[in-house]
Order: structure tokens, then sequence, then C-alpha cells
């Protein structure tokens, strides 16, 4: 109860609390029943408050030392591996997962988030792997499925992204990610008339003087000064 607590308290923006009653249970470890594995979930919940007060290093300094221990629940390693990933720490990520993944090769969140993690680092074959196994499990998976079309794309397999990407782009034409993406595809493979079509539409869902907007437009740009074709 008392880490569920902890765990309200940073997701509402208050981790110094949080913080505080990580403390109180450490200093108390039988008053609240500390386990061997509640005390994995007591050091989740520090690092997610850690991370959360901009105390990056004490964060992933906490974590590295519980993941030295001779036996580690798989769990915790999923989760320490979402914590490394949403702190920009896709290195560490990665670790992590592929040791979940060695326990449980199908977890499909865990595969998609080692495809991210992989593109991240600029490994995008790897990721393709991941995120292909990952969709053979749910092809329903509009994350996997996006994902893969911008790794199809960074590997210049721009006819496989935009057969990812018309997929999603039916189901969301309103989605600014996967428009993008897919105006990308056709750019890379030198359809500009259709890449124009899809910049240009890109513009409509993305707020003025965004850097998202910016970058659509010198796409855009950079396209009308190349021949219609």
């Amino acid at each position: 109860a008392q880490i569920s607590r902890a765990d309200i308290y940073t997701t509402v923006g208050r981790p110094k609390r949080a913080l505080e009653i990580v403390l109180e249970v450490r200093a108390n470890p039988a008053r609240f029943n500390l386990d061997v594995t509640n005390k994995f979930e007591l050091t989740q919940c520090e690092a997610g408050a850690l991370f959360r007060d901009d105390r990056k290093d004490e964060a992933t300094a906490l974590l590295a030392e519980a993941l030295k221990a001779p036996v580690v629940p798989v769990l915790f390693r999923v989760a320490a591996s979402q914590l490394y990933l949403g702190n920009g720490l896709h290195a560490e990520a990665l670790a992590q997962l592929e040791r979940v993944l060695v326990e449980m090769p199908d977890d499909l969140p865990s595969l998609i988030n080692r495809g991210v993690a992989c593109m991240q680092l600029n490994r995008d074959s790897e990721a393709i792997t991941s995120l292909t196994r990952a969709l053979e499990l749910e092809p329903k998976s509009s994350i996997a499925r996006l994902n893969r079309g911008i790794a199809y794309n960074r590997t210049k397999q721009h006819d496989a992204a935009i057969e990812d990407l018309e997929m999603l782009y039916k189901e969301t034409p309103n989605a600014y990610q996967v428009c993008f993406s897919l105006a990308e595809a056709f750019a890379g493979k030198g359809d500009t008339i259709r890449a124009r079509e899809l910049y240009t539409r890109c513009l409509k869902f993305i707020p003025p003087g965004t850097p998202d907007f910016t970058e659509v437009t010198r796409r855009l740009a950079e396209l009308n000064k190349s021949p219609k074709k």
C-alpha cells in the first residue's frame, strides 16, 4: 500500500513526497513487512521518483545496483527497461530487454520496446526483426507497425514502409506521425507528387510554430524545388 501511495505521488508530480515515503519504509522494514519481492518493487518506485525529481544519475545508480543481485525478478527487469527507455537511456534499456526476452521471448511490450530502443541506437535492422515478431503475435499493434514502417524508411526499404504505413493511414488518416512517415516513404521512393500531398496534409494537424511544423514545411519546400514526378 505504501509503495502504491508513493507511486501515486510520483504520478501527480510530487516525487519528493514519494521519496519521503520510500525512506520511511526502508527505515522500518519489519513494520512494513519488507521482503525480497517488495524490495525490488520499492526500488522501482524510488527510481521512478528520482527520475521524476530530475535526479537521473541517482536513479540510474540505484537501478544498476539492484540489477547486480544474484537473482533479479524478470518483472523488475521489465520495469527497469521501461524506466530507462522513458528517460533516454536506450543502451541500458536494450541490455535489460535482451535478458527479459530470453525468459519471455514472446512478451509483446518487450519486443516493441526492444524495437524502439534499437531504433534510438541506429540499429534499425534489429528493430525490424523485433517489430516483425511483435506483429506476428499481434497484427493489430499500431505502435509496432508504425515503428517498423519508420525503420523500413531508415533502411531505405520504402516499398515495405509504404505497405505498413498505408495500412495505418487508412485507419487513422489524421494521425500526423503516420501521415509524415508515409510522406517520407514516398519521397524516398521518388514519388514526389504523392509525398507533396501527404506533407501538405500533415500541416493541417500540426500547430504552427512547433518544431514538427517547421520540419514538415522544410521537407515540403525541398520537394517543391525538385521536378514533379
